[in-house]
This record gives structure tokens, C-alpha cells and sequence, in this order.
């Protein structure tokens, strides 16, 4: 009852919003392979090119060399056993996507056709002739899907052209029986077949072509994978948090773009910022862990003196320093405050909560010279009783 309930609400649903698009089903480890067949012969013939892992589970594999895999070749191995059943769950998957009262399509696909984003079925067996245009509309993340009731073969020379902001990556096809991409023909989009899978001289694909259960006969062919990009993992050098005119590296960049800019695998930085790299491929972009560094500020202590810094001998001065975690003035002193008698130009350097260090301006401190005052006598300093002699001192302030 309650699945009664759930088709009869999703068709309500897609009576009501016919170009309502669900977002495709996964396809698990299967996405790993450029080229897979879970149960039937890989075979290639002269000098195909393919970008990406190429697989078959059950079945023979060769032709490489001449071709050339830039990838990984697998062969019954347990990659290959998860892709194939991984590859069954989503071709099922994909069976089960119902399409809108205007997604049904006419057998004949191309010479010129756009389509807009949606879930589309052809229930017989298809063809692509001349030039198919997928319009995303401006929407980078739309995704076409295609559900072929039968066996599909493209033309000579056809094509696919994407338009507004349309990705290779967001392009399925679910073709229930054979594939033949016809000689020099060019084709986009993720492949999940029911059928052998043969390319013709010339023909190249952009995207992935996945079977379930048939060959797969390749011939001078141009295939390049849908790859994922991967995240870089970045690390710091040492302390991300530090005092100003230090620095720290960060490493870690593989192939992205640091948001400063740069394409080195490592950055080094002296300011404070959020430090992150993005990847980009041929299905969007992904971003690294972030690093967030902060740069704190050296402190600029001041000097306050208890009184006037000229002094007369025997006095003296209280020099304090703003406050700080740790004090070390010129003198050696590790106190706030000194007590200084003495001329001469006396600084602090201190160390803040952060462990930064920095200095003072200096302050002179200037010690008067002693005053010696001399007598004069306005006569002899000998004379009789009763007489007397004026003693005058010499000038001060």
C-alpha cells in the first residue's frame, strides 16, 4: 500500500511539474572506469587513446599495446568485481527513473535537435544522426538523462554540442541493448548498456561507456574519461598561529590553485588569512581543507618616568614599563619598573601573552654636574678684634 502510494504521489508530481529533475542516481566505484564491461571481451585494434582506468570483470583484454591507457587496466580483480555490481545498482537505478508527460522522445535523435534538462525515454531501439544540441539553460549543475528501450547507434561524423554552461558530466545514457558509435563520430556523456559496445575507426567519446554485459570493441579511438578532480590535502610547516615577520609553508597543492593565486605545490605566508586550494576537472571543482593562519602584532611598549629624567647627583628616577607578560631593560633588570641614578639612554624589551617580543624608544636620562662654589673676601682674612672682612659666595641659581 504505502509503495501504491508513493508512484501514484511521484506521477502526481510529475504531471504537475513535468521538467522536474531528480538528481541522478550514483554510480558507485563504476564512476572509476573510463571503459568497463562486467562480462564479455575487451578487445582494441590499432592506436586508441584513453584517458582514465579501463576494465572487464569476466572476459579477456587486449590491444594495449598498441593502444595506450593512460590509466589503470584491470582485469578481474576486486575493483572490477565491486564496479560490476556497483554498475548493475545503477543501471537498474537508472531503469527506474520515470519521465515526465514531456520527456518522451522519437526514436531518431540529432540533425540539429535541442534539448533542455530532463529525464527522457525512447522506448525502441534509436539512432543519433548529425548534431544533438544539449541546452542547459545557463544551469552548470542540469543534468540530462536518457532511457533507451532498445539498442542505440550513432552516424558518421554525428555529434553532440553543449550549450549554456551544459557538462559532460551531468549526461547519462541508459541504453537498453547494443552500442555503436559511428566512425568519426563524436560522443559525450556516461554510457550504462546492456549490450556489446563498439566504437568504429575514429569515433571518440568524452565521458564514460559502462556495460553490464556485452564486448567491447574498440578501434583507433580517441576516449577521455570523467574524472572527478580530487581534493589536495594541505599541511603546515610548523605554528599557523605566529608573531609578525615570521612565516609558515603550506604544502600540499596537486594540480589546484591556491586562493592567493599561486600554482606552486607550497605557498609560504607572512600575513594573517584563510589559505585554501581548489581543484578543478571536468566536473566542477572541489576545495582543500582550509588553513586558517593568524599573525599577531609585535607589542610597542612605552616608558613612563616617575619624574623629570635630569636629575642632580644623589637623586634618581623610576623608569616603569607598560605592562607586559616579561620585562628585560637595558640594564639587565627584569622588572616592570627600575630605579635609575645614573646618565644614560635606558630601553625595555618586553614579551606579550602571544610571546611576541619588542622594544621601547629609549629614554636619556641626564645627571647635572656637581656645583663647587668658591669665597671671596672683600679684605685680609687676619685682623684685630673688632674688625671684620665680607665673604661673598660665587653666583647660583
Amino acid at each position: 500500500m504505502t509503495n501504491k502510494l508513493t508512484c501514484v504521489l511521484a506521477a502526481f508530481i510529475l504531471f504537475l511539474f513535468p521538467n522536474l529533475i531528480y538528481a541522478q542516481p550514483g554510480l558507485g566505484t563504476a564512476a572509476n572506469f573510463a571503459v568497463f564491461t562486467s562480462n564479455g571481451q575487451f578487445k582494441n585494434t590499432n592506436a586508441t587513446n584513453i584517458t582514465g582506468n579501463i576494465g572487464v570483470n569476466v572476459g579477456s583484454l587486449t590491444g594495449f599495446p598498441p593502444g595506450i591507457v593512460i590509466g589503470i587496466i584491470h582485469t578481474a580483480d576486486p575493483a572490477t568485481v565491486q564496479a560490476a555490481s556497483d554498475l548493475q545498482i545503477a543501471y537498474n537505478a537508472f531503469s527506474a527513473l520515470t519521465c515526465g508527460a514531456n520527456g518522451v522522445l522519437g526514436v531518431t535523435l540529432g540533425n540539429g535537435q535541442i534539448i533542455t534538462p530532463g529525464n527522457y525515454c525512447i522506448g525502441a531501439a534509436s539512432t543519433l544522426n548529425g548534431n544533438l544540441i544539449l541546452d542547459a539553460q545557463g544551469d552548470p549543475n542540469a543534468i540530462f538523462i536518457f532511457n533507451l528501450g532498445g539498442a542505440f547507434a550513432t552516424s558518421t561524423l554525428s555529434s553532440i554540442t553543449l550549450k549554456n554552461s551544459a557538462s559532460l558530466c551531468n549526461i547519462y545514457w541508459r541504453i537498453g541493448g547494443a552500442v555503436t558509435l559511428g566512425s568519426n563520430s563524436s560522443f559525450l556523456g556516461t554510457i550504462l548498456a546492456d549490450g556489446q559496445i563498439q566504437l568504429l575507426s575514429g569515433a571518440s567519446l568524452a565521458g564514460r561507456v559502462l556495460t553490464r554485459a556485452g564486448a567491447v570493441i574498440l578501434d583507433n579511438n580517441q576516449i577521455t574519461g570523467v574524472t572527478p578532480p580530487v581534493a589536495s590535502m594541505l599541511t603546515a610547516s610548523g605554528p599557523v598561529s605566529f608573531c609578525a615577520g615570521g612565516s609558515v609553508t603550506i604544502s600540499g597543492n596537486i594540480g589546484g590553485v591556491f586562493n592567493t593565486g599561486e600554482i606552486t605545490p607550497s605557498i609560504t605566508v607572512m600575513k594573517s588569512g584563510d589559505y585554501f586550494v581548489t581543484n578543478t576537472g571536468t566536473c566542477g571543482a572541489v576545495m582543500s581543507n582550509h588553513i586558517i593562519v593568524k599573525v599577531n602584532p609585535l607589542p610597542t611598549p612605552t616608558v613612563t618616568p616617575s619624574g623629570p629624567v635630569t636629575i642632580c647627583p644623589g637623586g634618581s628616577v623610576v623608569l616603569t614599563s607598560s605592562t607586559a607578560s616579561s620585562y628585560l631593560w637595558s640594564t639587565g633588570a627584569t622588572t616592570q619598573s627600575i630605579t635609575v641614578a645614573t646618565a644614560g639612554n635606558y630601553s625595555v624589551t618586553v614579551t606579550d601573552a602571544n610571546g611576541c617580543m619588542g622594544a621601547s624608544a629609549p629614554v636619556t636620562v641626564t645627571v647635572n654636574p656637581s656645583a663647587t662654589p668658591t669665597i671671596s673676601a672683600n679684605g685680609p682674612l687676619v685682623f684685630c678684634q673688632g674688625g671684620s672682612v665680607i665673604l661673598t659666595s660665587s653666583t647660583a641659581n
